[in-house]
């Protein structure tokens, strides 16, 4: 299902989101190579896109974010957004867009 990536000599389960990333760097490689000044601009956007979805968070509010609520990773790296309940209800969340893909 997911392969293994060995890094720093250590093996580590590679998910979908890794994988997609990987198709959309070897794109950015075949179709926009480093060697022609002129894609400079398209590779830095397209660099800044995965950055984005690497790093990235997404507010989301209940019911939705209670979906992800039992996930192991939840505790650690979603963020609770208090003090707005008016503008965003009740139980919203700020998600690492790398779990909502």
């Amino acid at each position: 299902m997911h392969e293994r990536l060995i890094f720093k000599n250590k093996i580590m389960k590679q998910t979908r989101f890794d994988e997609a990333i990987d198709i959309i760097s070897g794109m950015l490689d075949d179709n926009y190579g480093p060697a022609f000044p002129d894609n400079k601009e398209t590779r830095f956007l397209i660099n800044q896109g995965i950055w984005c979805l690497q790093n990235g968070y997404l507010l989301v509010e209940f019911p939705d974010a209670q979906e992800f609520m039992d996930k192991d990773w939840f505790e650690e790296e979603a963020i609770f957004c208090g003090g707005s309940e008016e503008k965003t209800g009740s139980s919203a969340y700020f998600i690492p867009i790398k779990y909502l893909i």
